[in-house]
């Protein structure tokens, strides 16, 4: 699926959540996913996340750190896992020594900093898991 028309045509009704305790990160995210679905929310760590998720949810995709105050990303993928099973997880990280053990409970894995090529990546492997 080459064409990012044709992935904005299908992800755009799809709720994210990104959340990074980097600013520019968080908000150059948002920016990014804003091209793609209307509704895009950020948080600041895991803890205010799953607070945004049980409050404001459900959440399509949620795109998260690893290393974050309050409650890290495999915290979060944890407890957002056992709250929705269908949620589309991606995990961003400038650290590439993750826990395998987090890779295994998110559908995509980048390492920072995150280009293009990786976000429509993404996109794709939500098109493709969700059916779309």
């Amino acid at each position: 699926m080459n064409d990012l028309k044709m992935i904005r045509e299908k992800v755009t009704p799809l709720r994210v959540l990104v959340v990074d305790d980097e600013e520019l990160i968080r908000d150059g995210t948002i920016h990014f996913m804003k091209k793609f679905c209307v509704d895009v929310d950020g948080a600041d760590n895991g803890e205010s996340a799953l607070k945004k998720f049980k409050e404001e949810g459900p959440y399509d995709i949620i795109v998260t750190d690893v290393q974050m105050p309050k409650m890290g990303g495999f915290k979060l993928v944890e407890a957002l896992k056992n709250i929705d099973t269908e949620l589309f997880i991606a995990v961003m990280t400038g650290s590439p020594d993750v826990d395998r053990a987090l890779k295994e409970h998110c559908d995509f894995y980048m390492t920072k900093p995150i280009g293009i090529d990786e976000m429509k990546t993404m996109l794709e492997m939500v098109i493709k898991k969700k059916g779309l």
